[in-house]
């Protein structure tokens, strides 16, 4: 299955990165964050999960060097109405990469993931 990919870059509040419609269940295969600048930053990430109403902390003020990537470790499990959110220190200094099953981003609003920025390939 071929994967779609989707940079973001991050500021100081949280946004939302990533979200599952109507009769969707997938996983986010990738999630990267990249520090472009010459000093360490850190950043948040949360997922929301609809089935729990509740939002769990995956990661805190985890530390990227400078010019360094951090990749999650694992893939994201994700069921209709779940979103995953991400902040960092300091704005446009992390740049997201996610990258999911790429039959769940087509044109129809009931099987695309709702995404918050445009795609690049």
């Amino acid at each position: 299955m071929a994967l779609k990919s989707l940079n973001k870059n991050l500021t100081t509040s949280y946004q939302t990165l990533y979200t599952g419609t109507a009769g969707n269940q997938t996983a986010v295969h990738s999630l990267t964050f990249t520090n472009n600048t010459s000093s360490q930053v850190t950043f948040d990430l949360t997922f929301y999960s609809i089935a729990d109403a509740a939002t769990y902390q995956l990661a805190t003020t985890q530390a990227i060097g400078a010019y360094k990537t951090y990749t999650w470790p694992k893939p994201i499990n994700m069921a209709t109405g779940d979103y995953i959110q991400a902040k960092a220190s300091s704005n446009s200094a992390v740049v997201t990469n996610i990258s999911a099953p790429a039959p769940l981003f087509g044109l129809r609003a009931s099987l695309a993931i709702a995404l918050d920025s445009a795609w690049r390939t």
